[in-house]
């Protein structure tokens, strides 16, 4: 989370978000980027953090500041959003990949977004075309997989998301994912890719214009594929929005 700071908190300098507003951090994890929004906020103003994690909870409220309101409980986390005064932005900040796939209406970030002015969205992002690469494009990659543990994990994915030599969308993806091998179990049946454009109209509809759309290679991730692989990302793996409501 550190080292993405910066790239996870653009919109607070967007003149769009500017003002008293009512914020909600939507899958906040031990609030970091809650404590941003707050210290961005008027004096007092207070800011809501939910995550259905308790320990995420538990560990974002050892901050001990009182504006903002930390809740596990959707329900809880609602009422405490809706009291406070201003246009409601709903900041959902590498989330949405999670919980997008949910065709559930009563789902909590759908009735997030049913009840915000502003939706704000820093995830990852697959919006390019799917076109099958050339195996120089993938060669410092498949240097790496002749070591078996490597293999192993190229293998799991393949099976979960298509073959890295067919799929340019699912080479990208394994290499996402080469940067948390130290975590690799609990990583690799996680869709990063499952935010789409198709996705994405679902979720907000006719009901929100973009004021600010853009798609973008992750800069740490572009050099650490470089220096590892010696392969150079050109493909968009992330998205920065801010929706705002027109009915």
């Amino acid at each position: 989370m550190a080292r993405s700071l910066d790239d996870k908190k653009w919109f607070l300098e967007h003149p769009a978000l500017w003002g008293r507003n009512a914020w909600l951090d939507f899958g906040c994890a031990d609030g970091v980027l809650t404590r941003e929004i707050a210290a961005s906020t008027p004096l007092g103003h207070p800011v809501v953090g939910y995550d259905n994690d308790h320990v995420q909870i538990l560990n974002a409220r050892q901050d001990g500041r009182g504006v903002i309101k930390y809740a596990s409980d959707w329900h809880k986390a609602q009422a405490d959003w809706l009291s406070i005064e201003g246009p409601r932005v709903v900041v959902f900040s590498s989330v949405l990949h999670e919980v997008v796939a949910s065709a559930d209406y009563g789902a909590p970030h759908n009735q997030a977004i049913r009840n915000a002015e502003y939706v704000v969205i820093r995830d990852m992002y697959w919006g390019q075309t799917n076109k099958e690469i050339e195996d120089d494009e993938r060669r410092g990659y498949t240097v790496d997989v002749k070591f078996p543990l490597a293999w192993k994990r190229m293998v799991a994915h393949e099976e979960r998301f298509g073959f890295i030599r067919k799929s340019q969308k699912s080479f990208v993806h394994l290499l996402l994912k080469e940067q948390h091998r130290d975590n690799w179990e609990s990583e690799w049946r996680e869709d990063y890719f499952a935010l789409t454009p198709e996705r994405l109209h679902a979720l907000l509809g006719e009901r929100f214009i973009p004021v600010y759309f853009e798609t973008y290679t992750l800069p740490y991730f572009k050099q650490w594929a470089k220096q590892t692989f010696n392969i150079n990302v050109i493909d968009h793996t992330h998205l920065k929005a801010i929706f705002k409501r027109v009915r």
